[in-house]
């Protein structure tokens, strides 16, 4: 009876390590497959931003400053333009005038 059973697990066993070897090929597969597609992955979105350079290079009007812009935001330099400043003048125009016509007077006075 121990000779059959001790068969059994050596079958069982060797079963067992013929599963993991499989395993262990599949996963060596699909790691082979991940590293492929993962390179390729990486060259198309480098062209693709390399395509996107060149056109924004391309139809700007500045293409000195514009390839000074990409360079700086590869290289995580970015600057932020904001150009649209709003002044709200309200009680603070009255008191700039004010103390801009009470300076002006001043300075008149010393000469």
């Amino acid at each position: 009876m121990d000779y059959s059973r001790n068969q059994n697990f050596q079958k069982k066993d060797a079963a067992t390590r013929q599963s993991k070897e499989d395993d262990s090929y599949g996963k060596k597969k699909d790691l082979e497959y991940i590293e492929q597609y993962r390179k390729i992955y990486i060259r198309v979105m480098q062209e693709a931003n390399r395509r996107e350079n060149d056109n924004y290079i391309s139809s700007s009007k500045n293409k000195s400053k514009a390839a000074w812009q990409i360079i700086n935001k590869e290289l995580g330099k970015v600057f932020i333009n904001n150009k649209n400043i709003e002044l709200r003048w309200g009680k603070i125009k009255y008191q700039i005038l004010e103390l801009l016509q009470s300076y002006s007077i001043h300075m008149l006075l010393k000469l």
